[in-house]
């Protein structure tokens, strides 16, 4: 009986709730919810399962039918579908419930012919022995753990193997329902004991049980005395199962008294449900002690104190808080103040107690996407740290606490992109750090407080773009965590920091496009991951290291235009990532970090051209990030984790033309960004998000011919980009983006035949890649950028004509691009920027009518895309890029009049391009290339159907909605040119 009405409060809640009659020695679950009582039934709406047999049906024949483990339809199709009522308001101010959620119930099959030889036939020694009945039923648990928000199996505690398995395998809360005699208690308890030990020696790792004492048939109202002396008897015996939810201020026995289910003559006749059918408030009704029981389940045990005694505040207790209690006060501005001021007050002002409330507050404010909050926390954990210094200045114990403080304030500025307050706090720290080793250089743990702080001031350079000093200060980090490394190498901790180092010195030799050296440094970190991993595989931070390893890794491979090789990098992250968030679904950071596995495979499914594969890639990562987001929509980070889902998924659709769903993908990512950036105004990042936003819009509103509203979104956008730059004149990134903002502006202007003023923007563009360049020209990417500066000046010019000056523009970028590339020739993004610069000089000379300087620019463009498309086939981009150059050739040689050779360079144009269209049919851009390519090719050979053929892309494009608005003139002339070789 509790189990059917708890089962349908909970459903009644809006939980997926599965009920599972275990009980296959006395079955008959089912019978509450089939019409055995007209009150319970006039509520219900039972649809019965396709398959009658029930559980013990699925145990007996799992081993002959599923011996791989549990088919989903085979349990699936033997469940009652239930529907339930709305649950009622409690207030009629209240805010309304969820809505209720159909109820599954798996019957024993009890009521299908020859159950009871079934079950005396029916051995589980040999579904153990013989069938892996162990691990079939572990399966069986992960679906239903799946599926379900909360399983309720009935089963009665005894020594069978059926009460086994519901008592030590199947369950993590165990609801112990028990009536006030000798038997019932003391009989009962000794087993809950065996349990708990037999799940420490069970061969699949078991967490010890929530204990849910209920205690059932209750008539203390009649017999008072006795009442009293079995409440102080039960009270005690149960102590002690209670004392990981229930807390400590409040009485056993009170919680006793509240979760008591009263016998009740009435509800002894029959099987009724008396949450439908009478009070859930009244004490001496069945209905408040289920309703209760429900509650604290669908809870989690979170609040089980209010649910227990409703106006329950709990005493906080700094000492022992844990995250849940932080994060609560995180989320309530008036209780986080009162446990800071109580903290103050009990602890005193100038407390390690108070500064250690004031850091968690602040970590798991910074963890909720809180920064705002973060930084005020950790700004009065450093204001308690300094009081202290004043109070006992040669105490080191009080620098370390201000060392610590100020590593996690510069951390919180430093993620919100103010890294100028950043770099303050970390130089403030690593003088402290300095000061606690020189006077005690044997210290190792002041040893480690020293790399940190030299950590931390390599991630402001590296962010200020100033690569040469981080390095310096990486490898001033790494020096010291080898000598700790190597003074102890069993010591893990020492390991893990030297990892990290290696991934730190890494990224920046990435950044300064030295790849063959930046591979080296992730692979010496995975190397001594892989080693930590194999000592503790159960350690799920050494895990989650060795799959960064493998991203990084595949970072670089992607960069050396290695896709395949980054791909397998990137699914080995990803099987890694699956593990953990399967091990511990309650986890988040496994959750989240399952996303950016996700993330990283449909980068480069999108740059193999495979859009349908990388669209599942980015909606899988989106699936998670919106279930993170709803559970808990002040996570700030999550939310902003879904705006990035969103742009992703837009980036996929623009590229099959369909620019309608990918405006409104990058509307929803904005939608989010603004939130965020309105939430706190302080946080760059959210700023900056918006700003990407809006960059995006404008680029779809600029392919849909929407040249007027495409300018106002790049304005809007580089209005952010200013301010941020403004702020923060050290942000490299900040005006990175104010310089990528210009160049939008200048493309709109552009393509309005503005020509000026896009020249104008183009060079404030340039201006701030030069001064880039300029302050450190070890930074690779900085003079990559300038080559583009240079690139966008030389288009402008071209297009009036000034074709001096633009030949001029793109032998200064090509100057450039040739110094990078012979920096690190397996660099395939520069080795391609390369290409590009061979091929605009060419269409210069080209323009100037020099065809033979124009053929040799193609042809040298051509020799890259041929070595990038022979190094990796895979890479859809540089099968395209190849195509255009042959394209551009046989143009040159058709221009010379050498008919043979042209038509031979604009069939292997083709050959490509139709490769590509057939590879992927929802690529609009290689839909568009073939047409070009049948176009070329109907220029040369008229009368051979290439009209006809581009013609029939091209009105498959229209159908579909997938030609932009700025390419409809080509259905005309295909139409024309068609209707002509007809």
């Amino acid at each position: 009986m509790a189990l059917a009405n708890v089962g349908v409060q909970l459903a009644r809640r809006g939980k997926r709730v599965l009920l599972v009659d275990w009980d296959l020695e006395a079955p008959g679950l089912e019978r509450y919810f089939l019409a055995t009582d007209p009150a319970t039934a006039a509520q219900l709406s039972v649809s019965m399962p396709p398959d009658r047999t029930g559980l013990l049906d699925l145990l007996a024949t799992a081993a002959a039918s599923m011996p791989n483990g549990p088919v989903l339809q085979a349990w699936q199709r033997r469940c009652f579908s239930i529907v339930v009522p709305e649950l009622p308001r409690s207030k009629p101010a209240a805010p309304a419930p969820p809505p209720p959620q159909p109820l599954d119930l798996l019957g024993s099959g009890v009521d299908t012919t020859q159950y009871a030889s079934r079950l005396q036939s029916f051995s589980w020694e040999s579904f153990f022995s013989e069938f892996k009945g162990g691990q079939w039923l572990e399966d069986l648990r992960g679906q239903w753990k799946e599926a379900y928000d909360i399983v309720l199996i009935d089963s009665r505690t005894g020594l069978t193997d059926s009460g086994g398995v519901c008592t030590v395998q199947m369950p993590d809360t165990l609801v112990f329902v028990f009536a006030a005699n000798t038997q019932s208690l003391d009989d009962g308890l000794p087993f809950i004991d065996g349990a708990q030990r037999a799940r420490t020696a069970f061969a699949f790792e078991r967490a010890p049980l929530t204990v849910i004492p209920l205690l059932a048939r209750w008539e203390g109202d009649q017999e008072v005395d006795l009442a009293d002396a079995w409440l102080g008897r039960i009270e005690t015996a149960v102590a002690t199962l209670v004392d990981t939810w229930l807390p400590s201020d409040i009485p056993v026995r009170r919680m006793l008294e509240r979760l008591r289910v009263p016998h009740v003559a009435r509800f002894s006749f029959g099987e009724p449900l008396p949450v439908l059918t009478h009070s859930l408030s009244d004490p001496d009704r069945p209905g408040l002690a289920y309703d209760l029981l429900a509650e604290i389940l669908a809870d989690g045990f979170v609040n089980a104190g209010r649910i227990i005694e409703p106006g329950y505040r709990p005493a906080f207790d700094p000492n022992h808080a844990t995250d849940a209690e932080i994060d609560a006060l995180v989320q309530d501005d008036s209780a986080r103040e009162a446990a800071v001021k109580e903290a103050e007050e009990r602890f005193g002002r100038r407390s390690f107690v108070l500064i250690d409330l004031l850091v968690q507050l602040g970590k798991r404010a910074q963890r909720a996407g809180r920064l705002a909050l973060a930084d005020r926390m950790i700004q009065r954990a450093v204001l308690t740290a300094r009081r202290r210094i004043e109070s006992e200045p040669n105490n080191p114990e009080n620098e370390r606490t201000l060392l610590e403080a100020l590593l996690l304030q510069g951390d919180i500025r430093w993620a919100v992109g103010n890294l100028a307050e950043a770099m303050l706090g970390f130089r403030k720290a690593l003088e402290i750090a300095q000061r606690l080793v020189d006077a005690d250089s044997s210290n190792a743990d002041r040893q480690r407080g020293l790399s940190l702080s030299q950590d931390r001031i390599g991630d402001v350079l590296e962010a200020q773009g100033n690569l040469t000093e981080a390095l310096a200060s990486y490898r001033a980090s790494m020096a010291i965590r080898e000598r700790l490394a190597d003074s102890d190498p069993s010591n893990a901790r020492w390991q893990h920091d030297l990892s990290f180092s290696q991934d730190n010195i890494g990224a920046v030799l990435r950044d300064q496009g030295n790849l063959t050296e930046a591979l080296a440094s992730y692979r010496a970190s995975m190397a001594i991951r892989e080693r930590l991993a194999d000592s503790d595989p159960s350690n799920a931070r050494w895990q989650h290291d060795l799959s960064l390893s493998q991203d990084n890794i595949g970072q670089v491979l992607e960069a050396q235009g290695n896709l395949s090789e980054a791909l397998v990098s990137y699914r080995a992250s990803m099987k890694i990532a699956e593990r953990l968030a399967e091990a511990d679904p309650s986890d988040h950071r496994w959750q989240r970090n399952l996303t950016f596995s996700h993330q990283n495979i449909g980068d480069v499914l999108m740059a193999q051209g495979n859009l349908t594969e990388a669209l599942a890639s980015y909606r899988a990562a989106m699936a998670i990030r919106e279930r993170l987001a709803d559970a808990d929509p002040s996570n700030a980070r999550w939310q902003s984790d879904l705006s990035h889902s969103h742009g992703s998924i837009g980036v996929v659709l623009e590229a099959q033309g369909n620019l309608p769903e990918a405006l409104a993908s990058y509307r929803a990512s904005m939608t989010i960004a603004e939130r965020l950036a309105d939430a706190d105004p302080s946080n760059a990042l959210w700023q900056r998000d918006l700003s990407v936003f809006k960059d995006d819009i404008g680029r779809v509103e600029e392919a849909q011919g929407n040249l007027t509203d495409a300018l106002v979104s790049y304005r809007a956008s580089m209005t952010i980009a200013e301010r941020l730059a403004d702020a923060d004149p050290s942000n490299a990134r900040w005006q990175s983006d104010l310089s990528f903002s210009h160049n939008n502006v200048g493309a709109v202007l552009e393509a309005q035949d503005n020509l000026s003023e896009a020249l104008a923007n183009y060079r404030a563009s340039m201006a701030i890649s030069q001064r880039l360049a300029d302050v450190d020209p070890s930074n690779l990417s900085w003079q990559s950028d300038l080559s583009v500066s240079h690139d966008h000046i030389g288009d402008v010019l071209k297009a009036q004509d000034n074709l001096t000056e633009a030949l001029a523009s793109y032998r200064a970028s090509m100057a450039i691009r040739e110094r990078l590339t012979d920096a690190d020739p397996s660099n395939a993004d520069w080795q391609r920027d390369l290409s590009h610069s061979h091929e605009n000089i060419g269409e210069v000379l080209e323009a100037q009518g020099n065809l033979p300087e124009a053929l040799a620019s193609y042809r040298a463009s051509m020799a890259i895309r041929e070595r990038l498309a022979d190094a990796d086939p895979s890479n859809a981009d540089w099968q395209r890029d190849l195509s255009l150059s042959h394209g551009n050739i046989g143009d040159v040689l058709k221009a010379q009049g050498n008919l043979p050779e042209a038509l031979a360079s604009y069939r292997a144009s083709m050959a490509i391009a139709e490769r590509l269209a057939d590879a992927d049919p929802s690529n609009a851009d290689w839909q568009r290339s073939l047409m070009d390519s049948y176009a070329r090719l109907g220029e040369l050979a008229p009368d051979q159907g290439w009209w006809a053929k581009g013609l029939a892309v091209c009105e498959r494009l229209v159908a579909e909605d997938r030609l932009s608005p700025a390419d409809r003139w080509a259905l005309d002339v295909f139409q024309r040119r068609a209707k002509d070789d007809a």
